[in-house]
């Protein structure tokens, strides 16, 4: 199949609404893959299948990134074939997506900063690793997005009879003929370096990875790559083996102020940043100064525990943390907030720590809480006002938003529910009617009971509320919490019919809340 602006054309979400029950969300919410082996007969794939068919696609698999136990995303691969995704390819995948995830956790703090789904869509996409499937002649089937710009080529190119061998130095063609006659005899290739060759005629070291794409009959129809140009990796290495005084000057001129402490607890070696950062000379320091002695004093539990795992690092490095945060005092006797990293030298007794200046950080951080806690007085006056827009058009209903709130915080509490999810509700109740501006004032006041048309006008108020509050750009889930509020455990509410375990737990007590004060209000 083809990408064709497939990506930026579909709408996927990670809640309980249809956009939210296809593989992303079901691998994300199950912690397991996914496979859609038919795209035209898979149920789930309903909202995205006329798309997908258009583009060619068949069969999908939807593989869960994880880090560090966390689910922080979902790699998802396409297909021409149907059923093109066995238990082999799925465990090769899951491999694939644990690197991509340590890749995606070293940008995690970026991403807190970021202000839209497709800024970090955007920024996955730089992650350097290319994926190639090619047929059996080795001609390329497919090519994922990292590849133009690994390579050079327009993606059209890679589909008009590009050759794997045509990208790769023309010395490995044995060396990649070899690893897929292991393949097809059923062997296991371990990852190898290469080199290839961009349009330009440019080549570039990578390191690649191997496996076998086989069809319904196990039989192999093709193979998958996973390359990872290492450009700059070599060129690290390269540097690392210059001579000392070449070492020296790049450790002595890095960005981050940096040390070399020796076993006694010595600085034996310092760069020009952690002279700007101490306001010492590199000649008060060196061979003089312990490290601790830039620490603020304020700070004696934490220099206790680092000496403790300053200790325990020469035994075992992997048994003690590498980062700390604390505040360093300069010659002035300012105090900055600092990350310290540090670590063991290979082959000494020595530790290499950098130490990262957050002062400024922390201060964005502050701004951050405060601009949060600005948001939520800004969200609380809206509600009100909504509130008493809602009320002045119903009197039958006066008040009765703010009473359903005061219920249902009690509920919540008595539940012991955490507090960020008593506030969405609380917030949610306030305004859970709010899709009542809507509906036509005479409904709203008429004494005698409804007719089956006016009901009807009245049950659309929840997804009318829900599509007003989504537009928000609020951290808690108030407009689902709104959608359901109507919705009953045994499926017999509306406006989608959901049952118990679809059903938020905030939704619930504000159903409940909402039934109670009903039952508790005088009817004139």
């Amino acid at each position: 199949g083809f990408e064709h602006n497939y990506l930026s054309n579909i709408k996927i979400k990670y809640d309980k609404t249809k956009y939210g029950m296809g593989p992303t969300g079901i691998c994300i919410r199950t912690r397991k893959p996914f496979v859609a082996k038919d795209i035209e007969k898979t149920p789930d794939f309903e909202p995205w299948r006329e798309a997908a068919l258009k583009r060619g696609y068949h069969s999908s698999v939807a593989i869960p990134l994880k880090f560090k136990g966390k689910i922080i995303g979902a790699l998802n691969i396409y297909s021409e074939r149907k059923d093109a995704f066995d238990q082999q390819e799925i465990k090769f995948l899951k491999e694939v997506a644990g690197d991509i995830a340590v890749g995606i956790s070293r940008l995690e703090s970026e991403e807190k900063f970021l202000k839209s789904e497709k800024k970090f869509t955007d920024l996955v996409s730089q992650l350097p690793v290319t994926i190639f499937e090619i047929d059996l002649e080795g001609n390329i089937t497919f090519a994922n997005k990292q590849a133009i710009y690994d390579f050079g080529y327009k993606m059209e190119d890679f589909y008009k009879g590009l050759n794997v061998f045509n990208i790769t130095e023309p010395k490995e063609h044995q060396k990649v003929k070899n690893c897929i006659k292991k393949l097809q005899k059923g062997k296991n290739i371990n990852p190898l370096e290469c080199i290839y060759i961009r349009k330009n005629g440019s080549s570039f070291p990578a390191i690649i990875s191997l496996n076998s794409i086989r069809d319904k009959n196990k039989n192999i129809i093709g193979f998958r790559e996973i390359l990872v140009n290492i450009s700059k990796e070599k060129k690290l290495l390269e540097k690392l083996s210059e001579s000392e005084k070449k070492y020296q000057a790049i450790f002595k001129n890095t960005g981050t102020a940096t040390i070399i402490i020796g076993e006694d607890k010595k600085i034996s070696l310092v760069n020009s940043m952690f002279e700007r950062l101490t306001g010492y000379k590199r000649s008060e320091i060196e061979n003089k100064k312990e490290w601790t002695e830039f620490v603020a004093k304020e700070d004696i539990e934490n220099i206790e525990k680092m000496m403790k795992h300053y200790k325990l690092r020469r035994i075992s490095s992997n048994k003690v943390p590498i980062s700390y945060n604390l505040r360093l005092i300069n010659r002035n006797n300012e105090i900055k907030d600092i990350n310290l990293t540090i670590s063991m030298i290979p082959g000494t007794k020595k530790s290499v720590a950098s130490f990262l200046d957050i002062t400024n950080h922390l201060e964005t951080s502050k701004k951050l809480v405060q601009s949060y806690d600005k948001l939520k007085k800004t969200l609380g006056a809206t509600i009100e006002m909504v509130e008493a827009i809602i009320e002045t058009r119903d009197f039958y209903t006066y008040g009765h938003q703010k009473r359903v709130a005061k219920i249902a915080d009690a509920i919540a509490h008595e539940m012991e529910l955490p507090e960020e999810r008593i506030e969405a509700l609380k917030l949610a109740a306030s305004i859970h009617d709010l899709g009542k501006i809507n509906t036509p004032a005479e409904i709203l006041s008429k004494p005698d009971k409804l007719t089956d048309a006016e009901f009807s006008i009245i049950k659309r108020h929840p997804e009318i509320g829900f599509d007003i509050i989504k537009k928000l750009d609020y951290p808690l889930p108030i407009a689902d919490i709104i959608l359901q509020h109507h919705e009953r455990i045994n499926g017999s509410g509306y406006p989608r019919r959901l049952e118990d375990k679809d059903i938020l737990i905030e939704s619930k007590i504000l159903a409940v809340a909402d039934t109670i004060e009903a039952l508790s209000l005088i009817h004139i």
